[in-house]
């Protein structure tokens, strides 16, 4: 005899990260934060993945000098850093089976995608 599944289809359980993802992502999130706290953009800028490409700019950060001159206080102003230093981060992982994370403010979300140096800030989009 087949039972049907009380889930309804539509709620599909979201991936999760495992133990050590979790784990690596904490820790860098943390010192993303205290970098946001001390208002530091050279040390964000070594926490951020090149070019960065925010979804707005055509042409985007090549380096950490246009980073720190373009992309952070366009995107990293007082009201955002705050933001970013209490809401939680949303796991997710994509089809290709890479690890995201993405945190939430206002209209913006901020990407943290996990490369072969650890996580790094990738990207800002749109919230929709």
């Amino acid at each position: 005899m087949l039972l049907a599944s009380s889930v309804p289809a539509s709620a599909e359980e979201e991936p999760v990260a495992s133990a050590a993802v979790q784990q690596e992502f904490d820790a860098f999130i943390a010192r993303f934060r205290a970098a946001l706290a001390a208002d530091d953009a050279t040390a964000v800028a070594g926490m951020t993945q090149f070019p960065f490409m925010p979804y707005l700019d055509e042409g985007g950060s090549s380096d950490a000098a246009a980073f720190r001159a373009e992309s952070y206080p366009r995107f990293l102003a007082a009201k955002a850093r705050r933001c970013l230093a209490r809401r939680n981060a949303i796991h997710d992982r994509e089809p290709d089976g890479g690890e995201t994370f993405v945190i939430f403010c206002g209209d913006l979300g901020y990407y943290f995608h996990m490369t072969q140096d650890g996580f790094r800030f990738t990207e800002v989009g749109p919230n929709d």
